[in-house]
């Protein structure tokens, strides 16, 4: 099992090379919000962020970012978790 700084470490020394942006959540709050909206009763993702994350999870997510930056970031965390 890796850990997120084995990850990058891997990602760093590989031939492909990317800028990697901090992320201003880790990963396992961008697990934590994905597996709650699985469990919630919302449709569409891009209803459930704005109503249920952002405005009653605030305060547990201090540094929440716009729901096109989620989305954006959903796939890689998925890579990521599965490659730990």
């Amino acid at each position: 099992m890796t850990s997120e700084p084995q990850w990058h470490q891997q990602l760093l020394g590989s031939d492909v090379k990317r800028g990697v942006r901090q992320w201003s959540l880790s990963l396992s709050e961008v697990m934590t919000i994905l597996i709650s909206f699985h469990r919630s009763y919302y449709r569409t993702f891009k209803h459930y962020y704005p109503h249920q994350v952002c405005h009653y999870c605030h305060s547990a997510f201090p540094k929440l970012v716009s729901n096109q930056r989620f989305v954006v970031w959903t796939p890689s965390c998925i890579r990521r978790s599965a490659a730990t």
